[in-house]
Protein backbone atom coordinates (compact mmCIF):
# COMPACT_ATOMS: atom_id res chain seq x y z
CA UNK A 1 0.00 0.00 0.00
CA UNK A 2 2.95 2.26 0.81
CA UNK A 3 3.69 1.96 -3.26
CA UNK A 4 0.21 3.36 -4.01
CA UNK A 5 0.65 6.10 -1.50
CA UNK A 6 3.62 7.20 -3.00
CA UNK A 7 1.65 7.38 -6.67
CA UNK A 8 -1.40 8.85 -4.70
CA UNK A 9 1.42 11.76 -3.91
CA UNK A 10 3.35 12.04 -7.24
CA UNK A 11 -0.09 12.44 -8.96
CA UNK A 12 -0.81 15.34 -6.22
CA UNK A 13 2.70 16.71 -6.66
CA UNK A 14 2.34 17.49 -10.57
CA UNK A 15 -1.31 18.93 -9.75
CA UNK A 16 0.01 21.51 -7.07
CA UNK A 17 2.84 22.25 -9.69
CA UNK A 18 -0.01 23.88 -11.98
CA UNK A 19 -2.12 25.68 -8.56
CA UNK A 20 -1.71 29.20 -9.32
CA UNK A 21 0.79 31.86 -7.37
CA UNK A 22 0.77 35.05 -5.79
CA UNK A 23 1.74 36.99 -9.31
CA UNK A 24 -1.10 34.80 -11.08
CA UNK A 25 -3.80 36.08 -9.01
CA UNK A 26 -2.04 39.68 -9.39
CA UNK A 27 -2.69 39.92 -12.84
CA UNK A 28 -6.19 38.86 -12.66
CA UNK A 29 -6.68 41.13 -9.91
CA UNK A 30 -5.39 44.11 -12.16
CA UNK A 31 -7.28 42.85 -15.33
CA UNK A 32 -3.99 42.26 -17.41
CA UNK A 33 -4.90 38.23 -17.45
CA UNK A 34 -7.99 36.90 -17.61
CA UNK A 35 -9.39 33.26 -15.54
CA UNK A 36 -9.82 30.95 -18.87
CA UNK A 37 -6.28 31.91 -20.16
CA UNK A 38 -5.21 29.66 -17.84
CA UNK A 39 -5.45 25.68 -19.13
CA UNK A 40 -7.04 24.13 -16.25
CA UNK A 41 -10.17 27.14 -16.40
CA UNK A 42 -10.26 27.10 -20.62
CA UNK A 43 -13.81 25.52 -20.37
CA UNK A 44 -14.63 29.38 -18.65
CA UNK A 45 -15.82 31.62 -21.66
CA UNK A 46 -15.90 35.47 -21.83
CA UNK A 47 -19.77 35.37 -22.40
CA UNK A 48 -20.44 33.03 -19.64
CA UNK A 49 -22.97 34.21 -16.92
CA UNK A 50 -21.38 35.17 -13.79
CA UNK A 51 -23.06 31.69 -12.03
CA UNK A 52 -21.68 29.41 -14.84
CA UNK A 53 -17.89 30.94 -14.48
CA UNK A 54 -17.97 30.21 -10.31
CA UNK A 55 -19.35 26.59 -10.94
CA UNK A 56 -16.83 26.24 -13.83
CA UNK A 57 -13.99 27.35 -11.05
CA UNK A 58 -15.47 24.61 -8.52
CA UNK A 59 -15.77 21.68 -11.26
CA UNK A 60 -12.12 22.32 -11.87
CA UNK A 61 -11.29 21.21 -8.34
CA UNK A 62 -13.49 18.51 -8.04
CA UNK A 63 -11.27 17.34 -11.41
CA UNK A 64 -8.65 17.06 -9.51
CA UNK A 65 -9.90 15.09 -6.76
CA UNK A 66 -11.10 12.61 -9.41
CA UNK A 67 -7.91 12.08 -10.90
CA UNK A 68 -6.34 11.38 -7.50
CA UNK A 69 -9.19 8.85 -6.82
CA UNK A 70 -9.42 7.43 -10.21
CA UNK A 71 -5.77 7.03 -9.53
CA UNK A 72 -5.60 4.58 -6.21
CA UNK A 73 -9.36 3.12 -6.10
CA UNK A 74 -7.96 1.70 -2.49
CA UNK A 75 -7.08 4.77 -1.75
CA UNK A 76 -10.04 6.46 -3.71
CA UNK A 77 -12.84 6.61 -0.20
CA UNK A 78 -10.44 9.19 1.65
CA UNK A 79 -9.39 10.98 -1.17
CA UNK A 80 -13.39 11.38 -2.49
CA UNK A 81 -13.84 12.12 1.23
CA UNK A 82 -11.79 14.93 0.49
CA UNK A 83 -13.98 16.28 -2.11
CA UNK A 84 -17.41 15.80 -0.04
CA UNK A 85 -16.85 19.27 2.07
CA UNK A 86 -18.92 20.41 -1.08
CA UNK A 87 -21.64 18.53 -0.62
CA UNK A 88 -21.70 19.32 3.29
CA UNK A 89 -21.39 23.44 2.11
CA UNK A 90 -24.29 22.85 0.04
CA UNK A 91 -26.58 21.23 2.91
CA UNK A 92 -25.34 24.43 4.74
CA UNK A 93 -26.39 26.83 1.77
CA UNK A 94 -29.85 24.93 1.37
CA UNK A 95 -30.74 24.78 4.98
CA UNK A 96 -30.11 28.48 5.09
CA UNK A 97 -32.16 29.02 2.05
CA UNK A 98 -35.59 26.71 4.09
CA UNK A 99 -34.72 28.82 6.97
CA UNK A 100 -34.16 32.29 5.18
CA UNK A 101 -31.06 32.92 6.01
CA UNK A 102 -29.95 33.72 2.74
CA UNK A 103 -27.11 32.31 0.37
CA UNK A 104 -25.21 31.60 -2.56
CA UNK A 105 -27.61 31.90 -5.83
CA UNK A 106 -26.36 28.17 -6.89
CA UNK A 107 -24.93 24.96 -5.22
CA UNK A 108 -21.24 23.72 -6.02
CA UNK A 109 -21.35 21.13 -8.78
CA UNK A 110 -20.95 18.38 -6.77
CA UNK A 111 -23.07 15.20 -5.31
CA UNK A 112 -21.33 12.02 -3.93
CA UNK A 113 -24.17 11.19 -2.06
CA UNK A 114 -27.02 13.80 -2.83
CA UNK A 115 -26.58 15.54 -5.92
CA UNK A 116 -27.45 19.56 -5.47
CA UNK A 117 -30.16 19.39 -8.15
CA UNK A 118 -32.22 17.19 -4.88
CA UNK A 119 -30.64 18.93 -2.73
CA UNK A 120 -32.02 22.38 -3.48
CA UNK A 121 -35.62 20.90 -4.21
CA UNK A 122 -36.01 20.50 -0.41
CA UNK A 123 -37.95 22.64 1.00
CA UNK A 124 -38.31 22.10 4.58
CA UNK A 125 -35.79 21.72 6.91
CA UNK A 126 -36.79 18.05 8.23
CA UNK A 127 -36.43 16.84 4.43
CA UNK A 128 -32.71 18.10 4.50
CA UNK A 129 -31.54 15.88 7.17
CA UNK A 130 -33.62 12.98 6.23
CA UNK A 131 -31.60 13.38 2.76
CA UNK A 132 -28.55 13.82 4.32
CA UNK A 133 -29.10 10.71 6.68
CA UNK A 134 -30.25 8.26 3.98
CA UNK A 135 -28.18 9.10 1.50
CA UNK A 136 -24.98 8.21 4.08
CA UNK A 137 -23.83 11.68 4.24
CA UNK A 138 -24.66 12.27 7.41
CA UNK A 139 -24.55 9.57 10.62
CA UNK A 140 -26.78 11.23 12.77
CA UNK A 141 -29.20 14.51 12.44
CA UNK A 142 -28.62 17.42 14.82
CA UNK A 143 -30.57 18.31 18.00
CA UNK A 144 -34.49 19.12 17.45
CA UNK A 145 -33.71 21.94 20.51
CA UNK A 146 -31.13 23.85 18.66
CA UNK A 147 -32.57 26.99 17.94
CA UNK A 148 -30.17 28.71 16.33
CA UNK A 149 -29.08 28.53 12.68
CA UNK A 150 -25.63 29.04 13.26
CA UNK A 151 -25.80 25.96 15.99
CA UNK A 152 -27.00 24.03 12.85
CA UNK A 153 -24.57 24.97 10.68
CA UNK A 154 -21.54 24.62 13.24
CA UNK A 155 -23.30 20.77 13.35
CA UNK A 156 -22.89 20.38 9.75
CA UNK A 157 -19.10 21.68 9.72
CA UNK A 158 -18.36 19.11 12.62
CA UNK A 159 -20.34 16.14 10.77
CA UNK A 160 -17.44 16.88 7.96
CA UNK A 161 -14.72 16.58 10.11
CA UNK A 162 -16.19 13.31 11.30
CA UNK A 163 -16.74 11.91 8.11
CA UNK A 164 -13.48 12.51 6.86
CA UNK A 165 -12.22 10.67 10.23
CA UNK A 166 -14.31 8.12 9.54
CA UNK A 167 -12.72 7.96 5.89
CA UNK A 168 -9.15 7.69 7.58
CA UNK A 169 -10.16 4.63 9.80
CA UNK A 170 -11.25 2.58 7.12
CA UNK A 171 -8.92 3.39 4.22
CA UNK A 172 -6.14 0.93 3.66
CA UNK A 173 -3.10 3.53 4.46
CA UNK A 174 -0.13 2.76 6.32
CA UNK A 175 -0.13 3.14 10.23
CA UNK A 176 2.41 6.19 10.11
CA UNK A 177 -0.12 7.86 7.41
CA UNK A 178 -3.55 6.95 9.43
CA UNK A 179 -2.13 8.63 12.26
CA UNK A 180 -1.08 11.44 10.67
CA UNK A 181 -4.71 11.85 9.05
CA UNK A 182 -6.40 11.54 12.58
CA UNK A 183 -4.01 14.37 13.57
CA UNK A 184 -5.21 16.60 10.91
CA UNK A 185 -8.75 15.63 11.38
CA UNK A 186 -8.36 16.62 14.90
CA UNK A 187 -6.71 19.74 14.42
CA UNK A 188 -9.29 20.59 11.74
CA UNK A 189 -11.99 19.90 14.47
CA UNK A 190 -10.09 22.86 16.50
CA UNK A 191 -10.35 25.09 13.68
CA UNK A 192 -14.13 24.24 13.30
CA UNK A 193 -14.42 24.65 16.46
CA UNK A 194 -12.28 28.16 16.80
CA UNK A 195 -14.06 29.58 13.37
CA UNK A 196 -17.63 29.02 15.34
CA UNK A 197 -16.47 30.44 18.44
CA UNK A 198 -16.58 33.95 16.98
CA UNK A 199 -20.32 33.44 16.98
CA UNK A 200 -21.33 30.77 19.45
CA UNK A 201 -20.20 30.66 23.03
CA UNK A 202 -18.00 27.80 24.07
CA UNK A 203 -20.57 25.51 25.86
CA UNK A 204 -22.34 25.60 22.68
CA UNK A 205 -19.71 25.02 20.11
CA UNK A 206 -18.58 22.13 22.41
CA UNK A 207 -22.34 20.49 22.65
CA UNK A 208 -22.74 21.21 19.20
CA UNK A 209 -19.88 18.99 18.41
CA UNK A 210 -20.53 16.13 20.91
CA UNK A 211 -23.47 15.76 18.89
CA UNK A 212 -21.80 14.95 15.65
CA UNK A 213 -19.56 12.39 17.37
CA UNK A 214 -16.83 14.28 18.54
CA UNK A 215 -14.96 16.48 21.41
CA UNK A 216 -13.24 19.62 21.13
CA UNK A 217 -9.86 20.24 22.11
CA UNK A 218 -8.61 23.45 23.11
CA UNK A 219 -9.04 25.90 20.18
CA UNK A 220 -5.68 26.68 18.87
CA UNK A 221 -4.47 30.32 19.21
CA UNK A 222 -2.20 32.30 16.81
CA UNK A 223 -4.00 33.25 13.10
CA UNK A 224 -7.15 32.83 11.84
CA UNK A 225 -8.32 29.30 11.49
CA UNK A 226 -7.82 29.40 7.78
CA UNK A 227 -4.02 30.65 8.83
CA UNK A 228 -3.45 27.75 10.98
CA UNK A 229 -5.04 25.80 8.24
CA UNK A 230 -2.47 26.51 5.87
CA UNK A 231 0.13 25.83 8.62
CA UNK A 232 -1.14 22.51 8.78
CA UNK A 233 -0.97 21.29 5.31
CA UNK A 234 2.51 22.95 4.88
CA UNK A 235 3.57 20.73 8.04
CA UNK A 236 2.35 17.95 5.99
CA UNK A 237 3.51 18.89 2.98
CA UNK A 238 6.54 18.63 4.22
CA UNK A 239 6.98 15.86 6.71
CA UNK A 240 4.76 13.31 4.06
CA UNK A 241 5.76 14.57 0.90
CA UNK A 242 5.68 10.31 -0.80
CA UNK A 243 2.27 9.62 1.17
CA UNK A 244 -1.39 10.05 2.04
CA UNK A 245 -1.14 12.68 3.54
CA UNK A 246 0.48 14.58 1.11
CA UNK A 247 -3.22 14.20 -0.72
CA UNK A 248 -4.34 16.25 2.22
CA UNK A 249 -2.18 19.25 1.97
CA UNK A 250 -2.92 19.38 -1.99
CA UNK A 251 -6.73 19.29 -1.45
CA UNK A 252 -6.16 22.34 1.12
CA UNK A 253 -4.49 24.30 -1.10
CA UNK A 254 -6.86 23.38 -4.42
CA UNK A 255 -9.98 24.07 -2.27
CA UNK A 256 -7.99 27.67 -1.33
CA UNK A 257 -7.28 28.35 -5.21
CA UNK A 258 -10.76 27.24 -6.30
CA UNK A 259 -12.37 29.75 -3.58
CA UNK A 260 -9.56 32.28 -4.42
CA UNK A 261 -10.40 32.38 -8.10
CA UNK A 262 -14.11 32.64 -7.34
CA UNK A 263 -13.24 35.90 -5.12
CA UNK A 264 -11.53 37.68 -7.88
CA UNK A 265 -14.07 36.87 -10.69
CA UNK A 266 -16.64 37.70 -8.19
CA UNK A 267 -15.00 41.02 -6.82
CA UNK A 268 -14.19 42.12 -10.80
CA UNK A 269 -17.80 41.54 -11.61
CA UNK A 270 -18.85 44.08 -8.85
CA UNK A 271 -16.14 46.52 -9.48
CA UNK A 272 -13.91 46.14 -7.04
CA UNK A 273 -10.14 47.30 -7.12
CA UNK A 274 -7.34 45.24 -7.34
CA UNK A 275 -6.13 45.61 -3.27
CA UNK A 276 -9.35 44.87 -2.52
CA UNK A 277 -9.46 41.54 -4.23
CA UNK A 278 -5.87 40.69 -3.40
CA UNK A 279 -6.58 41.30 0.33
CA UNK A 280 -9.81 38.85 0.13
CA UNK A 281 -7.42 35.97 -1.03
CA UNK A 282 -5.97 33.23 0.59
CA UNK A 283 -2.54 32.78 -0.60
CA UNK A 284 -0.56 29.83 -0.01
CA UNK A 285 2.76 30.64 -1.59
CA UNK A 286 4.67 33.47 -1.78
Amino acid sequence: MATMEAYVAVRAHGLKSRLLKRPDYEALARGEREVYEYKDYSSIAARDPLEVKVEKVHRVYVSRISLLAESAPELSEYLWALADKLEFENLKLQLRRVLGGGGRPILYPYGRHVGPVRLSEATEEKELWELALSSGLLERVPKREWGSLAEREAFVDFAYVKHLASAVQRVPASGESRRALLEAAAELCSLVAASWSRHLSPEAVASVARAAGLEVKRPPRGGSPEERLLRLARRLELRYPASLPYAFAFDVYATAEARNVERVIVGRSLGMGSSEILASLLLTSP
